[in-house]
């Protein structure tokens, strides 16, 4: 899913957009100063800006992975979601550079 058919998908205003990059720093942030439940608090933080809504179990990997595809906190999507089984070959046709 690509920042577009999100923004899309669910209806994001520009405030709602610029909450979740703020999001993204705040991630990137975390990340580097290595807080635990730094992926859990992600996740909440990105479903409230989304709302509550039936849909949106995968929306924080599906976000981080749609910043990290426009080279946008790619530690975020790699540091959240890169261990999961179903991103394996995902990340290893990006470190091949066939994506």
């Amino acid at each position: 899913m690509t920042i577009n058919e999100i923004v899309k998908n669910y209806s994001l205003n520009e405030e709602k957009m610029k909450q979740i990059r703020d999001a993204m720093e705040i991630a990137s942030c975390a990340i580097e100063r290595d807080e635990p439940g730094r992926r859990g608090k992600f996740e909440h933080k990105i479903a409230k800006i989304i709302g509550e809504r039936d849909d949106n179990w995968y929306i924080a990997e599906d976000v981080a992975q749609a910043f990290f595809m426009e080279k946008k906190w790619p530690e975020v999507f790699r540091d959240f979601y890169g261990q999961e089984p179903k991103f394996r070959t995902f990340l290893e046709d990006w470190r091949m550079g066939e994506l």
